[in-house]
């Protein structure tokens, strides 16, 4: 009896069988390889067309984008005819009513605009004013068809609302529309961590009428810096003081003597005194006032320069007319803060030109007591 193992009976197929399948595991590794590295030289011309497509594609919309947003900014401003742009559609988001209708403008002030240039380039702030005009539009489609509109860079935004005269009789009042504006700022200040201010103008029924109530309202807009973050202005209110503004010259001698006297805390006392007095008067009595304190201070600067021969930096200077700008504040308290920082320091300086004053009368007593006193 012979016996063979079977192990040894098909060792030779198995092994064949390994390296056929190795071959072919390889064959078709480098053929896929190959096939890959083809197909790849083979489709970067299309590759290559599909991003100029895409390319191309993004600048259309940002040119339509923009081109729309021109077309609405000259609207506002008073260059185009409201006409013209319901006729090519740029005003799309204004329904046509059958009834009357009846127009709104708020205008959204971004604060902190020194930090946002600081913390975003030119396309992140352009992206941020999108998402708030998104926040804002989606918040006031519940009562009004809007239009947005990206005034640009100087900080501002603006909604067009528009809702029929039956409708309006609902939103028509201050306690009405209050919730809604501070809604706005509160989703804002939460989803993209920006203040801000909005600013209702008073009713229209006329698109034609936009551009003068652009203008009361942007000017209405400039009294936020008496306002803290978030708070609603409402233009009407804002620019019923049509008084005529005097400036009170009295507290301003008050505050230059309190200054060369030395008494910090009076002067900056009178100092608030004299710009919270212009909350009520047109904005150009708060642009006034700066000028006035500015040039009242550096006057002070002047003389004390020339008498008591202290030399100030010619940056403090620089800082003092800097304030005398009010349209670049983020609040009255920053101005406030301004000129009673620059008080403080020539107070202190004034001080010590003093002190020192004295050291000196006292060692030269200290000397000639030392020298003479056998006289």
């Amino acid at each position: 009896i012979r016996l063979t193992p079977y192990e040894r009976i098909i060792g030779e197929i198995d092994r064949s069988i390994r390296s056929l399948l190795i071959v072919a595991v390889v064959l078709i590794l480098v053929g896929s390889l190959v096939a890959y590295l083809l197909s790849l030289r083979l489709s970067r011309p299309i590759r290559d067309m599909q991003q100029n497509v895409q390319v191309l594609e993004q600048e259309a919309r940002e040119n339509r984008l923009a081109t729309r947003q021109h077309k609405l900014q000259n609207l506002l401003y008073g260059y185009a005819s409201p006409a013209a742009l319901q006729a090519d559609g740029t005003l799309e988001g204004l329904k046509g009513e059958d009834g009357g209708t009846t127009y709104l403008l708020v205008l959204i002030k971004l604060r902190g605009q020194r930090a946002l240039h600081q913390l975003h380039d030119t396309g992140g702030r352009s992206l941020l004013r999108y998402a708030v005009l998104n926040v804002a539009s989606e918040i006031f489609s519940q009562a009004f068809s809007t239009e947005p509109v990206d005034m640009g860079g100087a900080g501002y935004l603006a909604l067009i609302l528009q809702t029929p005269d039956e409708k309006w009789k609902l939103f028509a009042s201050k306690e009405n529309l209050f919730p809604i504006l501070m809604e706005t700022a509160d989703s804002i200040r939460q989803a993209l961590e920006l203040e801000l201010n909005c600013i209702v103008s008073e009713p229209f029924s006329s698109l034609e009428e936009i551009s003068s109530v652009y203008a009361l309202t942007r000017e209405a807009a400039l009294h936020c810096i008496f306002y803290p973050p978030g708070y609603p202005l409402f233009a009407g209110e804002v620019l019923e003081s049509r008084e005529c503004f005097t400036y009170p010259q009295a507290q301003e001698d008050r505050m230059v003597e309190a200054i060369l006297n030395g008494h910090g805390e009076e002067a900056c006392r009178l100092m608030r005194e004299i710009l919270q007095g212009t909350r009520r008067y047109p904005f150009s009595a708060v642009t006034l006032t700066c000028s006035h304190l500015s040039l009242a201070i550096s006057g002070i600067v002047d003389e004390v320069q020339k008498n008591r021969l202290i030399e100030f930096p010619e940056s403090l200077l620089a800082r003092l007319f800097s304030f005398g700008d009010p349209y670049e504040a983020e609040s009255i308290e920053e101005i406030e803060e301004g000129f009673a920082g620059i008080i403080r320091q020539i107070i202190a300086a004034v001080g010590d030109k003093r002190s020192a004053r004295h050291a000196d009368l006292l060692a030269k007593i200290n000397q000639l007591l030392a020298e003479q006193y056998r006289d």
